[in-house]
């Protein structure tokens, strides 16, 4: 800390990272060495290690980082872009978060991540939120969904016993729950459908 108090970029640098190599997710140090980065000028070398981190958390603050970093070399089209990209980011981690807030309140059975979903389905079609503020981070989102299926892979792998004692029923209880959806989506989408027409017909 004292040689990066007393400018001493280089030398700071050399501990920062080697610190921040022995703790990955301290984020404390891994933002002092991409302040160090860019106090030497060396802004392609904090921009790897942004995109890197990014890659690996996907936290939305990186993208100010990134942003900042585009800023110092007055790129301000890449700046403006990723800074958007951070407010677009916060904003669907409200809905997350509020669905958060919701399970852990009244305790409903339902994971968070999908009533964060429906709200912000609700927001968007309600016009709270535009679809043009979060266009770009649902973009960037769906390009790394795959991704997201590994928690999955990997709980199935660790109770693979237990689903192959269970597995007649797992399979019924899949097809039912597929068929059951598969049904009321039509009938949903018919009615739908019919009221619009009626709508339509009075509005004439």
């Amino acid at each position: 800390m004292d040689y990066f108090e007393k400018g001493e970029f280089q030398k700071a640098l050399s501990l920062f990272e080697e610190i921040s190599t022995k703790q990955p997710s301290n984020y404390f140090f891994f933002q002092r060495v991409i302040e160090c980065y860019q106090q030497l000028q060396q802004y392609d070398k904090a921009e790897n290690a942004i995109t890197k981190r990014k890659d690996k958390y996907n936290q939305p603050l990186l993208l100010v980082e990134l942003g900042y970093n585009y800023q110092l070399q007055k790129n301000t089209d890449k700046a403006e872009k990723n800074y958007e990209l951070a407010i677009q980011a916060l904003l669907v981690l409200f809905c997350l978060l509020l669905g958060e807030g919701m399970v852990y309140a009244t305790g409903l059975k339902v994971p968070p991540s999908i009533l964060g979903m429906l709200l912000l389905t609700l927001f968007l079609k309600t016009g709270l939120y535009k679809a043009s503020w979060i266009k770009d981070i649902s973009e960037l989102l769906l390009r790394y969904l795959p991704l997201f299926f590994v928690p999955a892979g990997v709980g199935i792998m660790v109770y693979l016993g237990k689903i192959s004692q269970n597995w007649v029923g797992i399979v019924l209880a899949s097809v039912l729950s597929f068929l059951l959806v598969l049904l009321v989506t039509g009938w949903t989408h018919q009615a739908v459908r019919k009221w619009g027409k009626r709508k339509r017909k009075n509005g004439e």
